[in-house]
């Protein structure tokens, strides 16, 4: 009998007793791969092996006898939505609830998706559909900005590079440089020069000098203020947090979820407007660096909040879903 298998919690938290829909968790059974696992009575009186995850995220709230209850006359089997073609429920679930349905898209990729997702037109395609608007967007660049003045900048043509699906283009400064931007950072505005206005600027303020011949260097700073301060980014301290951060969030973006060799411990609200916060580990986050960029390019940089964080983060799971 599965009640047989039970084994001591040990060093998981024991969730013995706890209700996940209609499944009751009996104990402690043994781990699927290297994940806790838990043997749980349904309320149809049937047994069932779910690992914590599935439990805490609502996946599995039943031994699989709820599906064929939600499998209704109004069920969307076989239904369109988009691209997808509702083939059949299953018994997976989202936090609130909502039923998985296994979907076929017209390019011939299966995919799950929530119901409420297909129902509101949030997820039309495998995402296929994403990649080629992209793709189309890829092409109107290289149509529309070939000659065209940005600042002191002048687009000369597009490039085989693409950066983050936007197209690379060679440009052409009135200083005489020629140099290669996207066409994303001409059309926002983030890119109006080679670089030779910023260096004129900085040249003309002295900024380029080095350490007490700088404008900005404060003189009323002991050494060990300027230790704390000025070098809290770079100092032992910084990058012993940055690792328990990437470690906590198993090397992994939050955000997309994807390993990356650039990672970016970052913080939810603004390194610069908040010193007590500086070092708290509740206040940053891994990410890696594409949605470390595309956070900035939206929200800017500086007085940046958690809200910002939390919306950025819905957009992009969002527009991943499509």
């Amino acid at each position: 009998m599965l009640k047989n298998e039970l084994i001591p919690p040990g060093r998981a938290k024991d969730i013995t007793g706890e209700r996940f829909g209609r499944l009751v968790v009996l104990g402690r059974t043994h781990n699927i791969g290297k994940d806790t696992a838990w043997l749980c009575e349904c309320d149809c009186g049937n047994y069932k092996v779910v690992r914590t995850s599935g439990l805490k995220s609502g996946d599995y709230v039943s031994c699989g006898c709820r599906r064929a209850e939600l499998n209704t006359p109004d069920d969307i089997k076989g239904q369109r939505f988009g691209r997808l073609v509702a083939l059949e429920i299953l018994d997976k679930r989202t936090k609130s609830g909502d039923a998985y349905w296994k979907c076929e898209c017209d390019c011939g990729n299966i995919t799950e998706v929530s119901k409420n997702r297909l129902s509101n037109g949030t997820t039309k395609s495998c995402g296929c559909l994403q990649r080629e608007l992209i793709s189309l967007r890829a092409k109107k660049q290289t149509k529309d900005i070939a000659g065209k003045r940005f600042g002191i900048v002048v687009a000369i043509s597009p490039t085989s590079k693409r950066n983050d699906a936007n197209v690379v283009w060679r440009c052409r400064c009135d200083c005489g440089n020629e140099f290669e931007t996207t066409a994303h950072n001409l059309l926002r505005g983030g890119t109006a020069s080679c670089g030779c206005k910023k260096m004129k600027h900085i040249i003309a303020l002295g900024l380029n000098n080095k350490g007490e011949r700088n404008p900005a260097y404060n003189h009323n700073l002991s050494d060990e203020q300027r230790a704390t301060t000025k070098f809290q980014r770079t100092s032992d301290r910084a990058k012993k947090l940055r690792q328990k951060i990437y470690k906590r969030d198993k090397f992994r973006c939050v955000v997309c979820g994807k390993e990356s060799r650039k990672l970016i411990a970052h913080h939810l609200e603004s390194f610069a407007d908040n010193e007590s916060k500086r070092f708290n580990p509740d206040n940053l986050v891994t990410l890696c660096g594409h949605c470390h960029k595309e956070f900035h390019n939206t929200y800017g940089y500086g007085k940046n909040t958690k809200e910002q964080f939390n919306e950025f983060t819905i957009i992009q799971k969002e527009s991943c879903s499509m």
